[in-house]
């Protein structure tokens, strides 16, 4: 069950209060509709390591994708490594690699979020492109490979 307490200690980026929501039962990997999955709100628009770590300790899927209506509106929420690359939070983002986000996760149109940080023009977004280069050597191998067959 998502209460409001959960995403409003998200948006305060108070662990604390996040922490204490989660131990009244809001559900770390649930997700009501017109919101990202907690994950991703923590990742992405507030980008707030802390609250992301009290989270992932509390069992949020890293790799966790929400309600399928949702990622149609707002794909950029699609996960949390996407979330973080979206809004250019690099310590989130790092963390997220660390702990297993997938970085070939396909956010849309067929393409991986490794193929729009390197495409990007977007500050930032080319210095996680190589994060995951060295934090993920096998992912990025994997998305050299799968460019070599699908071409640009």
């Amino acid at each position: 069950m998502i209460r409001r307490e959960l995403y409003d200690a998200i948006i305060a980026q108070d662990p604390k209060r996040l922490r204490a929501a989660i131990d009244a039962g809001d559900d770390v990997n649930g997700q009501d509709f017109g919101y990202p999955l907690p994950l991703s709100a923590a990742a992405g628009r507030w980008g707030c390591v802390d609250t992301v770590k009290v989270l992932l300790d509390a069992g949020a899927d890293v790799n966790g994708l929400g309600n399928p209506e949702f990622q149609e509106s707002i794909p950029w929420e699609r996960s949390a490594l996407v979330s973080a690359a979206t809004y250019g939070h690099m310590d989130t983002f790092q963390l997220l690699l660390r702990v297993g986000a997938d970085p070939l996760i396909v956010i849309g149109g067929g393409k991986t979020l490794l193929d729009w940080l390197i495409y990007s023009k977007y500050h930032g977004h080319r210095e996680m492109a190589e994060m995951i280069r060295i934090e993920r050597p096998e992912a990025f191998l994997d998305f050299w490979t799968a460019i070599g067959r699908r071409g640009f």
